[in-house]
């Protein structure tokens, strides 16, 4: 069994610790920009394409193109990713969404924020605000 276990080791395990206290640190920027920006995004999923429709505070410059990302837990290569590009406040583009359960994650291009929301199946519609621990 030790040897059966240790040439098939499972994606999930993560060997190199160092960089978890970073990311989570990153991600609670993201968040906390995307609050001070007021933002929030309505998702339309049909098939393979995703549209956003983007809103926040009325100073914002909007980005040119979102990145939207879809991550499993658990399963690395279920994982998918598109740019958006904009027309007018709406973006949309082609993303392949897993069956099971997943994050889904609009962020700028320059990572500067995110909005995120755990999604199960595909939705037609859902909404996505800033993550605000507590609330």
């Amino acid at each position: 069994m030790l040897f059966i276990a240790t040439m098939n080791a499972p994606d999930l395990v993560i060997e190199d610790y160092a960089n978890i206290d970073e990311l989570t640190e990153k991600t609670r920027q993201q968040d906390r920009r995307a609050a001070e920006l007021n933002l929030s995004a309505v998702v339309y999923v049909e098939n393979a394409t995703v549209r956003v429709e983007l809103s926040g505070d009325s100073a914002m410059a909007l980005p040119d193109t979102l990145i939207v990302r879809a991550r499993n837990s658990t399963l690395a290569e279920l994982d998918s990713q598109a740019e958006l590009t904009r027309s007018g406040n709406s973006y949309a583009g082609e993303l392949s969404l897993p069956e099971n359960a997943y994050d889904l994650l609009v962020e700028d291009p320059l990572g500067d924020w995110r909005l995120s929301k755990r999604m199960f199946g595909r939705p037609a519609r859902t909404t996505l605000s800033a993550f605000i621990p507590g609330s």
